[in-house]
């Protein structure tokens, strides 16, 4: 990528490097506005949402063949306490003990000093911005800059920033956009509402994109919020993987510790289908439980490249319900991904190769060739 580096100053003094084949397409009033964002963003305010802020552009960019409408900026808002200390972040999102994997494929939870609330270390960022730039033909949205500020440390590390820019002007994303909608749609009682056409296209779209993505590195935090759409007409046209901050690469992994950290992120994902829960910010109180494992199959059929329909029957669904018990089916999924939460022991390897249910060989042979295990 061409790039142009520049100083900006504001309430934070910043080094930022942009992308140049979009920074010299930008109109003169966008190139201002988004300086202005990376340096004087307040946390808390109106336009900022946790630690991102989304800004329309006024005219937008046509470059390498994307249509560019907006700019989403991260870690542009850090709670800088009086004394300079920023806090750790503890709200939506906040992981206190991420899932690891070592090079021997053992799972375990690993404490560490998070993330600063409003902000994001430097390492991730610029992690981050290397991800795009390799990814964002097919997987995510288009690199625009990252950078530091250098005045500032969160546990010994530099706070840093990402900009990405997206091919639509609103930062739309699976659960709030396209799930929430249609849970309070459920609540009122249209008991079809989950099984709306959009959604059954956005499955198949993200098992397609994870499965590039695979190849060369692990998402780690694949919710429902962390999947990007790009709409067109009404109707979602690309699905994007968001946030790869926490991502890693495979290429330095041992086969086994590649093939359970790939098979966690898959875990991820059904857990996240299978025990949806929604609560309205405005009440506080009404706790929704809603089941959304109909999408695996079909995220599955992505991510797999080929039909795999007919293996999901009855049994794979309600297999807790008969003498196979944890063996089999997609409750088998939601069990194998609850204990490597809790930090219980688990072969996932094993695990996979062993099950009788349908879909687990197909699974097993394709996380293997991604691992370099020999099938």
């Amino acid at each position: 990528m061409n790039s142009i580096t520049l100083n900006l100053r504001g309430r934070r003094s910043a080094i930022a490097t942009f992308n140049k084949g979009i920074w010299d397409k930008l109109s003169p009033a966008d190139r201002t506005q988004a300086q202005h964002i990376i340096c004087n963003t307040r946390y808390g305010s109106p336009d900022v949402n946790g630690r991102s802020r989304v800004y329309a552009l006024q005219q937008p960019v046509s470059t390498d063949g994307h249509v560019i409408l907006s700019l989403r900026f991260k870690g542009i808002a850090p709670n800088i306490m009086e004394d300079g200390t920023i806090p750790r972040h503890s709200g939506d999102g906040h992981v206190p003990n991420p899932i690891i994997v070592d090079e021997k494929g053992i799972f375990s939870l690993k404490k560490d000093d998070g993330y600063p609330e409003g902000g994001i270390k430097a390492r991730d960022s610029d992690n981050e911005h290397s991800l795009a730039e390799d990814y964002y033909s097919n997987v995510t949205d288009l690199p625009f800059c990252f950078g530091a500020y250098p005045e500032y440390r969160y546990c010994g590390n530099k706070l840093g920033f990402v900009g990405l820019a997206m091919e639509s002007k609103k930062d739309l994303r699976l659960w709030k956009n396209f799930v929430v909608p249609r849970a309070e749609e459920y609540k009122q009682g249209n008991t079809t509402a989950f099984h709306d056409e959009k959604l059954l296209t956005i499955a198949y779209m993200w098992g397609i994109i994870l499965s590039h993505y695979h190849t060369g590195h692990v998402h780690r935090y694949l919710h429902l919020g962390n999947i990007g759409i790009i709409p067109k007409n009404g109707n979602p046209t690309r699905v994007v993987l968001r946030d790869l901050d926490a991502s890693l690469p495979l290429g330095d992994m041992t086969p086994i510790q590649r093939y359970n950290y790939l098979g966690s992120d898959l875990l991820r994902v059904f857990k996240e289908l299978f025990e949806a829960r929604y609560r309205r910010k405005t009440d506080g109180v009404n706790l929704l439980r809603f089941n959304l494992a109909h999408l695996f199959p079909l995220f599955l059929q992505g991510y797999l490249g080929h039909e795999i329909g007919f293996l999901f029957n009855d049994n794979a669904y309600n297999s807790h319900l008969t003498p196979e018990g944890e063996r089999n089916g997609l409750w088998y999924l939601w069990v194998l991904r609850s204990n490597i939460e809790e930090g219980k022991p688990v072969n996932l390897y094993q695990s996979f190769r062993s099950s009788l249910c349908g879909f687990f060989p197909l699974m097993h042979r394709r996380l293997s060739v991604l691992s370099g295990i020999p099938v």
